[in-house]
C-alpha cells in the first residue's frame, strides 16, 4: 500500500503544478508569508467549487496513507503521518504555485487539502474496521490479500478519475442526453465491464470485503456516478455489462468450492481472451506494416495527463488482475508474469497491422511493473476463499 500512497502523492503534485512552466518571479514577500496572507476575498460559486475539489482531491491520499502506515503497527502513526505528510506537500505545492502562472497561492486550498486528508484517514479507519477485519462480527480466517485490495482501488480510481465533481446542471443534462441516445450494444464495452466486475467479485473475497456479493452489487453504482464526475461519460453498454458481471458472480461463486481449479482456470482464460479482444478490436487488419516502438510510454508522453493517467491506471488493473488470477490457478508469480507479458507483446505485434492502434513495448512493461508492485504489497499467494 505504501507504493500506492506514493503514487497518489505524485499524482497530486503533478496535477497541482501542471503545466510545470516555472518562471523566475520575485514575490513581494517570502512564499510562506504570502501563503498565510492569501485568503480569498470573493465568495462565488467557484469558491465553493474549489472547496469541494480540494477536499475530494486529498481524500485518496489520506485513505492510502493510513493503510500504508498501519503496517508499522502504530495506530497513532497511521493517523498522524498521512496528515503531516499531506500538509507539508500541500503547503509546498501552494508556495511553488507562486512561480507557475496562472496558478495562485491560497491558504484556503491548504486548509481544504488538510480537511480532505483527515476525511480520507477517517474513511480508511472505518473501511479497515468494518470491512477488512470486521471486528464486531466475524474475524476472517486469514489476513486480507493486500494485492487484491490495491487492484480494487485501481478499479475505483480509473472509474471515477479525475475525481472532480460536476458543479452545474447544464453539463448533467448534456451527459444524460448523450447516455440516452447512445446505442446500448457495444460488444467490447459490454464484455470488458462484465469480465471486470466478475473478477472484482473474486478480488473482494480475497480482500476480505464482506459480504462480497452485496458490495459488488453496490459497486455497480460506479457507472452512473460518472454522471457527476468531470470528463467522464457513462456508457449504457458498460452499465449493462456491470450488471451482467455481478449477476454471473453471484450465481456462480458457490460453484468454485466444488470446482475450484477449473473455476480459476476458466476465469483466467476468459480474462486473457478479453484482453486480447480489447487489444485487437475492431479486427480491421491490413497488409501494411506499421512501425513498432521500443520507447516505453511513448504514446502516453504525447497526450495530456488527464487523458493518459486513467489509461495507465486501467491497464495496471487489467494486467495486474491477469497476473493475480494466473497465480490463483497455481502458477508461480514469475511464470504468470511471463505469460501475461508475452501475450501482451503478441497483441502489440499484431497491432502493427491494425490502423488506429499504437504498437509499442509499453503494455508488457506495465504487466511486469504491476506484478512487481503487487508483490511489494503482499507476500502471500492469492488464495481467494
Amino acid at each position: 500500500m505504501l507504493p500506492l500512497f506514493i503514487a497518489v502523492l505524485a499524482l497530486i503534485t503533478y496535477g497541482s503544478l501542471y503545466p510545470w512552466h516555472f518562471v523566475a518571479a520575485q514575490p513581494p514577500h517570502s512564499p510562506l508569508w504570502m501563503l498565510f496572507h492569501s485568503l480569498p476575498k470573493t465568495f462565488d460559486r467557484y469558491f465553493w467549487r474549489d472547496i469541494v475539489v480540494n477536499i475530494v482531491l486529498y481524500i485518496p491520499a489520506g485513505l492510502t496513507g493510513h493503510l500504508a502506515f498501519r503496517r508499522f503497527g502504530r495506530f497513532w502513526l497511521s493517523l498522524a503521518a498521512p496528515i503531516l505528510i499531506c500538509t507539508a506537500l500541500s503547503a509546498s505545492v501552494e508556495m511553488l504555485q507562486l512561480f507557475v502562472p496562472p496558478r495562485d497561492c491560497s491558504l484556503l486550498d491548504l486548509i481544504t487539502n488538510i480537511a480532505g486528508t483527515i476525511a480520507g484517514v477517517l474513511v480508511a479507519v472505518v473501511f479497515e474496521d468494518v470491512f477488512l477485519f470486521n471486528r464486531q462480527l466475524t474475524r476472517p480466517k486469514k489476513q486480507p490479500d493486500q494485492a487484491a485490495l490495491a487492484l480494487l482501488a485501481c478499479l475505483v480510481l480509473f472509474q471515477l478519475f479525475p475525481l472532480f465533481p460536476v458543479m452545474g446542471r447544464t453539463l448533467l443534462r448534456q451527459k444524460l442526453g448523450i447516455f440516452l441516445h447512445t446505442p446500448p450494444w457495444a460488444p467490447i464495452v459490454f464484455l470488458s465491464a462484465a469480465v471486470t466486475w466478475f473478477a472484482a467479485g473474486g478480488l473482494c473475497r480475497a480482500a476480505s470485503l464482506r459480504p462480497a456479493r452485496r458490495i459488488l452489487a453496490f459497486s455497480v453504482l460506479l457507472i452512473p456516478a460518472q454522471f457527476f464526475v468531470v470528463d467522464r461519460q457513462p456508457h449504457p453498454a458498460a452499465l449493462l455489462g456491470t450488471v451482467a458481471g455481478t449477476a454471473a458472480f453471484v450465481f456462480t461463486w458457490q460453484k468454485r468450492t466444488v470446482y475450484a481449479t477449473p473455476y480459476w482456470k476458466i476465469l483466467a482464460g476468459i480474462f486473457l481472451s478479453t484482453i486480447v479482444a480489447r487489444g485487437l478490436a475492431p479486427l480491421n487488419f491490413t497488409t501494411v506494416s506499421l512501425p513498432f516502438s521500443w520507447t516505453p510510454f511513448g504514446a502516453f508522453l504525447l497526450m495530456d495527463w488527464e487523458r493518459g493517467l486513467p489509461i495507465i491506471i486501467e491497464k495496471f488493473f487489467w494486467y495486474g488482475t491477469a497476473v493475480w488470477i494466473m497465480i490463483a490457478t497455481g502458477l508461480t508469480r514469475i511464470t504468470a508474469t511471463a505469460l501475461v507479458a508475452a501475450l501482451l507483446l503478441a497483441v502489440e505485434l499484431a497491432q502493427t497491422h491494425l490502423p488506429g492502434h499504437v504498437a509499442e513495448i509499453t503494455d508488457p512493461l506495465i504487466a511486469i511493473f504491476a506484478s512487481f508492485a503487487l508483490a511489494m504489497v503482499t507476500r502471500q499467494r492469492p488464495q481467494p476463499d
